[in-house]
């Protein structure tokens, strides 16, 4: 849907996907990856982004 111009990296933190998102992380790409832990969101406004706390 490309609503944002980052692709989101979720999970991030999980012990069982550490490997796989280091291997994410460490290749190259032409388009910025944003980690998010699953206590987190990330919340846009206009060109600026913020990873903030998820209120449970």
């Amino acid at each position: 849907m490309e609503l944002v111009s980052f692709s989101v990296l979720a999970h991030y933190g999980d012990p069982e996907r550490a490997e796989r998102h280091r291997q994410l992380l460490a290749a190259p790409r032409s388009r910025l990856i944003v980690p998010v832990t699953d206590g987190q969101l990330i919340v846009v406004r206009g060109s600026r982004r913020s990873a903030i706390p998820a209120v449970r």
